[in-house]
């Protein structure tokens, strides 16, 4: 054979060969498609199954896992006096101040320094508004008269009046302070209560921002209290009632219930990732099968953890909550949509505690000015309170 017919030969060969690599090349890449399917789909059956379980295992332990559950474990008994439309009817009845209005809190007028009387101007534009809002009042007050609230919002669609409730604290903050200015304790204690009953109309409200603004409540509340203490004369059968107000209150603040309620919240975006839209402005992504799975199992690791860490004392809650935070911050790219809806539990243990420690210092200053009205004097040591 001619050296060329040779090379003729050898390229043919050589065709053949790459027609029948070809072949074999497309074959290996799609058996190594199917393979990452097929396990794909193997690693989703698993998530979903170790979800199912978790699902399973908070049933077995009597734990809501949807707010409808939530719902029926918390609603009033039927027949129960409700103080929520009292509520809802103040809300609506609400008047804000006009911007130019010389009062404290909801105006702009500054706040005096402590144990100082306001201008005569402030007390009469203070009264003038409280006069307007007396609708609204009325219904405050008398809402203290009806022990349970359950307003049943919509959470899954609808929000709360945060707003509302949140003004509303402060209208009676304001008129709480207006009273002890004018040396009326009865009404200032009064007025003291309705704030305190206000925000515990929350208590059985699912949602950490719900819990957020029971405790913000609190805190006006507690400083307005001070601003009281400090220019009225209260009697100690007053300030031993005010003693029992902040311990119901401080009884009352339960995280690890929020922390629950938290957890059917989670279980109800992954069921329906469109409520992502609300939280995060996008929502596409966590409806993927394994995405949503992951997150799921995820979430509910993370808020089995927090759930835990609130049961410790206050001393180890804290530091508990910052190794968890510490936790999900080393954890891969992998678990990202837990990760984007963590809701800053720590955030939340840090504010209970704050607040929790308030109403401490706030029954301390109850005590001591008990112990001021019955000796004439302040104690040395706080051991001296303890009788």
């Amino acid at each position: 054979m001619t050296a060329k017919g040779q090379d003729m030969h050898h390229a043919s060969d050589g065709g053949n060969r790459d027609k029948r690599f070809r072949p074999k090349v497309r074959h290996g890449i799609l058996a190594v498609f199917v393979v990452l399917v097929g396990a794909a789909i193997v690693h989703i059956g698993l998530l979903s199954s170790g979800a199912n379980r978790r699902l399973e295992a908070l049933h077995a332990a009597g734990q809501p896992t949807s707010l409808a559950e939530w719902a029926e474990q918390h609603r009033l008994p039927q027949g129960e006096e409700n103080a929520a439309g009292l509520y809802e009817e103040a809300f609506a009845m609400l008047h804000d101040p006009p911007e130019d209005v010389n009062i404290p809190l909801l105006g702009h007028m500054r706040l005096p320094d402590r144990g100082v009387a306001w201008p005569e101007d402030t007390v009469e534009d203070t009264a003038s508004f409280l006069a307007n809002n007396q609708p609204c009042l009325d219904r405050l007050h008398a809402a203290t008269r009806i022990e349970h609230c359950w307003y049943n919002w919509e959470c899954l669609r609808s929000l709360p009046s945060f707003r509302e409730i949140r003004q509303c604290t402060r209208l009676l903050e304001l008129e709480m302070r207006y009273r002890a200015q004018r040396s009326d304790t009865k009404g200032a204690l009064a007025s003291f209560q309705a704030g305190l009953h206000l925000s515990e109309s929350l208590r059985n409200e699912p949602m950490m921002i719900t819990y957020l603004t029971r405790m913000s409540c609190i805190t006006m509340l507690l400083a307005g209290l001070e601003r009281s203490l400090s220019v009225a004369p209260f009697t100690d059968e007053q300030l031993c009632e005010l003693e029992g107000m902040l311990t119901s209150t401080a009884t009352g603040l339960d995280v690890t219930t929020v922390l629950i309620s938290e957890q059917c919240w989670a279980i109800e975006m992954y069921r329906d990732p469109s409520l992502f839209a609300r939280e995060m402005g996008n929502s596409a992504v966590f409806g993927l099968p394994g995405v949503k799975k992951r997150g799921l199992l995820d979430t509910l690791d993370h808020l089995a953890n927090c759930i835990e860490a609130s049961k410790l004392p206050p001393a180890q809650r804290l530091a508990r909550f910052h190794e968890i935070d510490e936790g999900l911050s080393r954890l891969s790219v992998l678990h990202f949509a837990m990760k984007q809806t963590s809701r800053l539990e720590s955030r939340l243990i840090s504010l209970d505690l704050r607040t929790l420690g308030n109403l401490d210092l706030a029954l301390a200053a109850l005590a001591i000015e008990r112990y001021r009205l019955a000796t004439g004097d302040v104690p040395e040591q706080l051991d001296e309170l303890v009788p």
